[in-house]
């Protein structure tokens, strides 16, 4: 009769990708303040006592299912020799999309609607999310050449136009009635700011 071995080790980080995913969904489902530690391990199919290894509490996991979000979003949409506000463009339906998307909205119910209370996950939902995605259109306007510029405001204001255009009454708008943003309406209404604001 063969020997039946115990099934390989999970490494620490995809065990950790695991309790996020499944923290995630539960929090999603029940809420914040209704999901318990032990839900978080059993629906990642492990110990209460591996999970407690690998995130001090439950506001410590939040946070990280925070920051691992907005960090899995950030690959560089710079291509070499390509067309400045193109650029622009593309990195704007990123931002779009990323704030848009059903997965942003739900965690920003979560770190600043359902649970403000946690020291600092407000800030720093803020810091890796919005003020991150600001950043990256900051740094593409100000690639752009004067001489397409259509309007000499400062890129950060210009990047304020792009996003209250394309997304900004959306989110909220979704935070405040549970509706599904439209992409494709978004994405329309940032390129007709972009046509405004840059010339092609």
């Amino acid at each position: 009769m063969a020997r039946v071995g115990r099934p390989p080790a999970i490494p620490a980080d995809k065990r950790k990708d695991l309790v996020l995913r499944a923290a995630e969904k539960l929090f999603a489902e029940n809420g914040y303040d209704k999901v318990r530690m032990i839900d978080i391990a059993q629906a990642a199919g492990m110990a209460k006592k591996t999970l407690y290894v690998l995130f001090t509490n439950k506001e410590d996991l939040l946070r990280e299912l925070v920051g691992a979000t907005h960090a899995n979003r950030d690959a560089s949409l710079a291509q070499q020799d390509a067309d400045p506000v193109e650029e622009l463009r593309a990195r704007l339906n990123a931002v779009i999309s990323h704030v848009l998307s059903e997965r942003h909205i739900t965690l920003c119910r979560v770190a600043i609607g359902e649970h403000s209370g946690i020291d600092g996950l407000a800030m720093t939902f803020h810091e890796q999310g919005l003020k991150r995605s600001r950043e990256a259109l900051i740094a593409t306007i100000e690639k752009v050449p004067a001489a397409r510029r259509r309007t000499d405001l400062p890129a950060e204001v210009i990047a304020g136009m792009l996003y209250g255009a394309s997304c900004a009454h959306r989110l909220m708008s979704a935070l405040l009635t549970g509706e599904t943003p439209d992409l494709a309406h978004a994405e329309a209404d940032g390129a007709t700011a972009l046509a405004g604001l840059f010339a092609d």
